[in-house]
């Protein structure tokens, strides 16, 4: 009897079943519980970042601190809706493979996105009440929400349809704004360097979808349909440019 009692007594001085106990009655947390806090805070990065470095930069170019070349490439809308597409790709990782986190991670790049083009119309303008940045961060909402949506849609399933269909729509943005400024007039300057920088706009808009697929067949069919809708999408922003320039 005694030494059933000292046996016990061993048994509850034991530090090893303690940690047993205390391990098996902790809470455990959720993947998601550890990835989306981590999410949230690089989404604010990247939006206060590249919004900021995105709306200096361009304003400096407009300045003429760049010359001819860095006047022409402030006229394009190209790079804003590039950075937003990188602002929602850079959300996404590759611990993002739980179902829930990588969609949480999707729709926050999305929000990176229309944040990213949101800082950088404040941070272009120098002004936040000015009614031109106020407009062009409403624009931005909804632009650069979709632009970080397929980056992040992209980078979640590179090889995928869906991200084929992600590159492929803003492969058709850069083309669309490069056919709009060499055939439609859409241009605020004559130079040659916007005409040069148009056809690169062409051609990168073309190779896009392409390279970020890694030359799949999902990422040459969504090639050959920005170069089937690039025109008509062209012709449809020129006139609603023209439109708002009237209204």
């Amino acid at each position: 009897m005694r030494n059933a009692r000292t046996a016990d007594a061993r048994a509850r001085r034991d530090p090893h079943d303690g940690f047993v106990a205390t391990t098996a009655s902790a809470p455990t947390r959720t993947p998601a519980e550890d990835g989306i806090p981590r999410l949230v805070g690089r989404a604010a990065v990247c939006t206060g970042l590249l919004g900021l470095a995105l709306g200096l930069w361009c304003r400096s170019f407009s300045e003429g601190s760049s010359g001819p070349l860095g006047i022409g490439l402030a006229q394009l809308g190209a790079p804003w809706v590039l950075v937003a597409f990188a602002a929602g790709a850079l959300i996404v990782d590759e611990r993002s493979g739980d179902p829930v986190i990588e969609r949480a991670a999707v729709a926050l790049g999305g929000l990176a996105g229309a944040g990213t083009m949101v800082v950088a119309s404040f941070s272009y303008y120098g002004n936040a009440s000015s009614p031109s940045a106020v407009f062009w961060a409403a624009v931005g909402l909804v632009v650069g929400g979709a632009a970080g949506l397929a980056g992040a849609a992209w980078r979640a399933r590179p090889g995928s349809a869906v991200g084929a269909t992600a590159a492929g729509a803003i492969g058709l943005a850069l083309v669309a704004e490069g056919i709009g400024r060499l055939d439609f007039g859409w241009f605020d300057s004559t130079s040659q360097v916007s005409h040069v920088g148009a056809r690169w706009l062409v051609a990168a808009g073309l190779a896009l979808p392409v390279l970020l697929t890694r030359g799949r067949p999902a990422g040459v069919v969504a090639a050959i349909t920005v170069a089937l809708l690039a025109a008509p999408v062209a012709a449809f922003v020129v006139v609603a440019s023209h439109g708002l320039d009237l209204a």
